[in-house]
């Protein structure tokens, strides 16, 4: 009877598996969460701030994808060498989404555009082969 019990939930291991797995999307979900409740918090002028900040540099990473998906790749190579270093970057980055969240809006716009720009760049290349 005792073996046929169904928890619902996970076990701590696998809790701890899962959070290994996942650990950059669960920090990026809690920054992105973070940075939203307290844009709204702070008032109206970080509000503006965060929008004006995105869509201006959602612009200059249209413009330059390359160089930006460049600068990504080896700041992310870098944080992700070391174990301590993915550690403090995620500290960091959730700090920042409390007291600046401008600047997690202003990275969320800038790859957003570099992204915007190099699918579609990938998109009319392959259909003018067709």
């Amino acid at each position: 009877m005792a073996d046929e019990k169904k928890f619902n939930g996970f076990t701590v291991s696998e809790l701890e598996s899962r959070v290994k797995k996942y650990g950059l999307e669960i920090c990026m979900c809690v920054t992105f969460i973070l940075s939203a409740i307290f844009t709204l918090a702070w008032g109206g002028s970080m509000l503006l701030w965060s929008i004006l900040l995105c869509m201006i540099l959602a612009v200059i990473g249209a413009i330059f994808p390359k160089p930006v998906k460049r600068a990504f790749h080896s700041t992310l190579e870098f944080i992700y060498k070391e174990r301590v270093t993915s550690i403090a970057a995620a500290v960091i980055s959730i700090l920042a989404s409390i007291f600046l969240p401008v600047i997690i809006f202003a990275l969320v716009g800038l790859i957003a555009g570099k992204s915007i720009a190099l699918h579609a760049s990938a998109c009319c290349s392959t259909s003018s082969e067709k």
